[in-house]
């Protein structure tokens, strides 16, 4: 079957609309392009099919045969209804979650556009990076246990002269190597460190092994610090878009935990 080029070229241009949560329908809407038993097919509906059943094309082959699968699927669904055949409980929930998030998807899309993220809020994110990593950059190695015990019986033995950081890192990594992020962790800046190593690093100097264990949620760790430099931060226009992606989780993050909380919630034991 063979359908209008202008209907062809229009659907083509349905992927530069905006997204689900951008508007909110209460019925079809769209060019009626097709009737099936009095049932209008519109632009719209078809657009759906196609994004449920995973089909990205839109050309001219795949639109139509598109339009033969929902026309197929409508015309199944109508002898259904003539036979009266019920949905299951498992579809009526389905259904049921499909409507609920779909509410949800256009909550949070007004909230999101009622809290439009500024470019000083981009910049105002990007000082406070920089200002985090504390303008330097750290070359670090260090050895990771389970017991703070083994850490620190290490970095005394170093700190006695029994053994120096280079031949533990190489007994250690010997005797590790399935385990990973240890040893030489190369350049470095404190927002990519955890906060145990924050602490010390700063008043560390270049060649010093830090003479106690320093303790993280991952164990206890000695410490080597080799060199520092001076921290040479992108550009700003380089980094925006990941600021801007990473603060928008956030107000996705911040709504939820907003709305869960004004939710009167009563969980069955």
């Amino acid at each position: 079957m063979k359908y209008p080029l202008l209907f062809l070229l229009s659907l083509a241009l349905l992927a530069c609309q905006g997204s689900p949560g951008d508007q909110q329908t209460t019925a079809q809407t769209g060019e009626v392009i097709a009737v099936v038993n009095d049932e209008p097919v519109t632009t719209d509906l078809l657009k759906a099919y196609l994004k449920a059943n995973g089909i990205a094309k839109s050309d001219e082959v795949t639109l139509n045969k598109g339009l033969e699968g929902l026309i197929a699927e409508m015309a199944m669904a109508r002898e259904a209804q003539k036979k009266k055949l019920p949905l299951t409980p498992d579809q009526v929930n389905t259904l049921q979650y499909l409507h609920l998030r779909a509410m949800a998807t256009n909550a949070l899309s007004d909230y999101l556009k009622n809290h439009p993220i500024e470019d000083k809020d981009l910049r105002a994110e990007y000082n406070k990076i920089i200002k985090n990593t504390g303008g330097q950059e750290y070359h670090v190695h260090h050895l990771l246990f389970a017991d703070e015990v083994q850490a620190q019986k290490l970095a005394e033995d170093i700190a006695a002269g029994k053994t120096t950081f280079a031949e533990a890192e190489k007994k250690y990594l010997a005797e590790n190597t399935a385990r990973r992020n240890v040893g030489d962790l190369g350049w470095v800046n404190l927002s990519q460190l955890p906060k145990g190593f924050r602490q010390v690093l700063p008043g560390m100097k270049p060649g010093q092994v830090y003479p106690k264990a320093v303790a993280s949620e991952y164990g206890g760790h000695v410490l080597f610090l080799e060199d520092t430099r001076q921290l040479q931060p992108p550009p700003f226009e380089e980094v925006k878009a990941g600021i801007e992606r990473s603060l928008r989780q956030k107000q996705v993050d911040k709504y939820r935990q907003l709305a869960r909380a004004k939710a009167r919630v009563a969980i069955k034991e």
